[in-house]
């Protein structure tokens, strides 16, 4: 055990990589235990429980993946939907994660960097109100109408539990089409926190979601036109 951690000492040091302070004492084993290397096609769970079982955080796990790569590459034999194989050669074709050869982090920023003819979006960032989960469908031989609407809230900070939120909306059909006439109102919708750590993005920036949920009945003759949400804190700020 302590020749592999020597071993991985001297390796890291030969590819220009920091000097790793080394310590021996390691107590050999003579059997295999459970299989510790993460396979790409696993799910991100068991990459963390793999890790977590090895002593390593979400973000140790993130930190080692990315910059352990700083060395090697991809063979078409084992990814050759990723590396195509030449048809001409029984060699298999290898491809260096970065264009570098010793240990530095460029395996992160060429991954990050924008390659030459591609042109980004302008940068996406939260929105403080969201809509999803949007559908017309039949529940117990009921049409309905469902939608979801988000509101983004900072962590630790106290929801103010008079704040009411609903749904309207309008007739796609009838003598009321096209919003020329009567408009639905829901009832207060009912609400589900999002656990605060459901994002790390999120998280890092100190806020989390609310969600507000609806449900509401549709004639099926009239379906709908348009839908929109107000939110009234009861203290004077309607939105």
């Amino acid at each position: 055990a302590d020749v592999i951690a020597l071993g991985a000492v001297f390796g890291v040091s030969t590819c220009s990589g920091p000097i790793i302070p080394y310590r021996g004492g390691r107590v050999d084993v003579w059997e295999a235990g459970l299989s510790g290397v993460p396979e790409p096609q696993q799910d991100i769970s068991t990459h963390e429980a793999i890790f977590a079982r090895a002593g390593f955080t979400t973000a140790e796990m993130i930190q080692l993946v990315a910059c352990g790569h700083t060395m090697g590459g991809v063979r078409s034999t084992d990814f050759p939907q990723l590396v195509p194989p030449n048809a001409n050669s029984q060699e298999p074709v290898f491809e260096d994660f970065d264009t570098t050869i010793q240990f530095d982090n460029a395996v992160v920023t060429q991954y990050l960097d924008v390659p030459h003819g591609v042109t980004l979006t302008d940068e996406i960032t939260v929105i403080p109100a969201k809509v999803h989960d949007v559908q017309l469908t039949f529940e117990k031989s009921i049409f309905v109408f469902k939608a979801s609407f988000r509101l983004q809230q900072a962590i630790n900070s106290t929801i103010n539990k008079n704040r009411t939120v609903k749904m309207l909306w309008c007739d796609r059909y009838g003598s009321n089409q096209n919003c020329n006439g009567n408009t639905h109102s829901s009832l207060p919708a009912t609400t589900v926190d999002e656990v605060a750590t459901l994002s790390p993005v999120s998280q890092s920036q100190g806020f989390t979601f609310i969600n507000y949920n609806f449900v509401v009945p549709v004639d099926a003759t009239a379906s709908i036109a348009n839908f929109w949400f107000t939110v009234d804190e009861n203290n004077g700020t309607l939105k």
